[in-house]
């Protein structure tokens, strides 16, 4: 879940509004009983590159970006829930 800034009024002029706040949680291994089960949580920053791309012009590229996270825009903290 990505919770974006520009949504926000403080945030209108100001670097912020490029800024993305993400939560989520996840696991691995549950199909497969060989493997080892993993159930995580996170949270990050990131760029919200489709607002960035949207006010620059490039539409279209807005559009795919509301689906698509690209690697490497933002940082990541994880907690392993099976510790």
């Amino acid at each position: 879940m990505a919770l974006k800034l520009n949504g926000f009024d403080f945030a209108q002029n100001s670097f912020l509004k490029h800024i993305e706040i993400h939560a989520g949680y996840y696991i691995r291994g549950f199909s497969d009983p060989d493997e080892t089960k993993q159930r995580n949580v996170y949270l990050g920053i990131g760029f919200n590159l489709t607002d960035l791309f949207r006010r620059k012009g490039y539409s279209k590229t807005a559009t795919v970006l509301k689906y698509v996270q690209i690697p490497g825009t933002s940082v990541q903290f994880e907690k392993d829930l099976n510790k």
